[in-house]
């Protein structure tokens, strides 16, 4: 998982259950807290999986034009190259 992070490639779904499930589980998640997920559901099958585990009462989408997102990413080093093969996977997921 590690190097898919470095390589800002997109971690697997059962990785990311896992890490939710993590957090979900800690001792600060009580059930009247709000919980926020920045980037996640990021797929049906993960909105699937969330819907199953937790009561949703509110969902919040912002969109980001292209350009934005490569503008920002490129700040933090990754290659216009990088980002545009990122930006397509994510969108077939």
């Amino acid at each position: 998982m590690q190097e898919k992070v470095k390589n800002c490639q997109l971690v697997d779904d059962d990785t990311i259950f896992e890490l939710v499930l993590i957090a979900l589980r800690s001792a600060e998640a009580t059930p009247k807290q709000f919980i926020l997920f920045d980037g996640f559901p990021r797929t049906l099958s993960q909105a699937q999986w969330l819907d199953k585990k937790l009561t949703i009462s509110k969902v919040i989408s912002v969109r980001t034009e292209d350009k934005e997102v490569e503008a920002r990413l490129l700040k933090l080093g990754q290659s216009s190259e990088t980002i545009q093969t990122n930006l397509k996977n994510w969108r077939n997921q």
